[in-house]
């Protein structure tokens, strides 16, 4: 077996109170997070005639799903929409299988099932006022199971999260008439979680012991709520009339930022959904988690962490050592586990990305 890479560095991130804008009292100091980083040798011999691409869709502490997509003359092709899907042994440093599509058909997101793989795919009838037609898979083998379907205006389908062996997923669907909404694949039936049929855009954020938090934006408004498929057990709403809003989840809390608040940040209690705010200035950030932090990247490449603690958010810039060759992005990230993360360098468009893992000390 190999490893990621000949070294592993250390990086203590020491901690430096943002001026003016921290609650932190002088007795207690933060702990800044420490991580052990490690650079992921990824190959996947790429048709560089057909200018294929990877896109990561799914990652966990042992493989990394890759949807790979080439050129399409289709003008309803979306994006990087995925001709095959390959699946990455980390360890291994190989591609440990691959799962074809069918001619004109183009995968979106896929995550392991069972003994092979759940995605979903699309097709264009361009015949059709509603030129996509999508289905979620399950391949083992060559043997491909339809296990949803329907029709739908965009390619929206963009949410798979594995949480206990279930598998929950968004979908819109226009079959007959409008709905969108959450659904879950458990012992091999598909239950609806959640509908809706009339918002314009939706996400699936966190799945945890069988609670879905579901991001909601509709009217120029944004909401954020918590369901077990039955009632709403706490919802936040807030205006989305200034801008962008963005947003990462960790075991415990929202973290939600608005530009053009008062109050940029505000967490939210994943448990009970009482919200905490924070006056604070940043541009465009990012964010990923990893354990109970925070990581934020804002739009001039400044890095900070946060962490909520009670009832205050901390925010502290992140200082990395000078020795380190690289700066690791914040903007494209994926769980690899409760303390580990991979991290992806290079825009999504760039022929050449770096892959890192980032464990948490």
């Amino acid at each position: 077996m190999k490893k990621y890479c000949a070294a592993v560095m250390v990086l203590v991130l020491a901690a430096a109170l943002m001026t003016g804008c921290g609650k932190t009292s002088s007795d207690e100091q933060v702990k800044a997070p420490e991580f052990e980083v490690s650079k992921i040798n990824v190959n996947l011999k790429l048709d560089a005639e057909r200018e294929e691409q990877e896109v990561l869709s799914y990652s966990d502490s042992k493989k990394m799903i890759f949807r790979i997509g080439g050129e399409h003359a289709d003008e309803f092709v979306v994006g990087t929409s995925a001709d095959r899907f390959v699946i990455y042994d980390i360890a291994d440093e190989s591609v440990d299988k691959e799962y074809v599509m069918d001619k004109d058909v183009y995968g979106r997101v896929a995550v392991p099932y069972k003994d092979g793989l759940l995605y979903s795919c699309y097709w264009v009838d361009q015949s059709n006022q509603y030129p996509y037609h999508w289905q979620v898979i399950y391949q083992e083998g060559d043997k491909k199971t339809v296990i949803d379907q329907g029709e739908e205006e965009m390619n929206s389908q963009k949410s798979m999260i594995v949480e206990d062996g279930v598998i929950y997923y968004t979908y819109e669907d226009w079959s007959d008439g409008y709905h969108c909404g959450v659904r879950k694949l458990e012992d091999g039936k598909t239950v609806t979680v959640a509908e809706y049929d009339d918002i314009d855009e939706m996400e699936l954020m966190k799945v945890a012991d069988g609670i879905c938090y579901i991001w909601i934006w509709n009217d120029k408004s944004v909401k954020y709520f918590a369901t077990d498929g039955n009632k709403i057990l706490w919802e936040q709403k807030f205006d989305g009339n200034d801008g962008h809003i963005r947003y990462d989840v960790n075991d415990e809390y929202l973290l939600c930022w608005q530009n053009g608040s008062e109050e940029n940040l505000t967490a939210i209690n994943l448990k009970n959904g009482e919200a905490i705010d924070r006056d604070i200035q940043l541009k465009d950030p990012w964010m990923t988690t990893i354990g109970d932090y925070f990581l934020i990247e804002d739009e001039n490449k400044n890095q900070y962490y946060a962490i909520v603690d009670g009832d205050q958010i901390t925010v502290e810039k992140l200082e990395l050592p000078e020795e380190q060759q690289y700066k690791l992005p914040l903007s494209n990230s994926f769980s690899a586990g409760k303390n580990s993360a991979i991290l992806m360098a290079g825009d999504y468009w760039e022929d050449k990305r770096e892959y890192f893992l980032l464990k948490l000390s």
